[in-house]
């Protein structure tokens, strides 16, 4: 048979635990948000190194980076991460002409825009999960004072101070 001074210990337990478990939820969630907005950041970073070098070889009317290992890298991440910037084209570490670099680059300019957009909306996620876990981690505590107030009451009934 549970002591009834326990009771109080117990729901507050209880409260912790759940408080815990949510807790540890926003974290999950949180460390996959913060992933995404690294790769994100990354491929962004990567457009931004590759639109500026487009702009760069427009005043050559042509760009050739075939033989550029890290402009290489860089055009095959942004390949993976959505091949449809640079169309059908087999070879997109070459642009023969002006036309074929403006092109690319409203591609390039349009997905930089569409980047720019999740960066802000993870960053936001992450901002609305912790604000969960503060408010949490707030509640938590006060459940832990309003626990510790009634144990002493209960030890100040048991002393007999009241």
């Amino acid at each position: 048979m549970p002591v009834a001074g326990n009771c109080g210990y117990n729901v507050a337990l209880e409260m912790l635990n759940a408080h815990t478990a949510a807790f540890d939820y926003y974290e999950v969630k949180n460390r996959g948000l913060l992933d995404q907005l690294e790769q994100t950041h990354a491929t962004n970073e990567a457009l931004s190194r590759l639109l500026q070098a487009l702009t760069n070889a427009k005043a050559a009317k042509k760009a050739d980076f075939s033989e550029d290992d890290e402009m290489r890298a860089i055009i095959d991440q942004l390949h993976a991460h959505n091949p449809r910037i640079f169309g059908h084209s087999d070879n997109h570490y070459v642009w023969a002409s002006v036309d074929d670099i403006d092109a690319t680059l409203t591609t390039l300019d349009s997905e930089a825009k569409l980047l720019a957009n999740r960066i802000s909306e993870l960053a936001s996620r992450v901002g609305m999960n912790f604000d969960s876990t503060k408010q949490l981690t707030e509640n938590g505590t006060e459940v832990m004072n309003m626990n510790r107030r009634h144990i002493e009451n209960i030890l100040g009934r048991m002393r007999g101070g009241g």
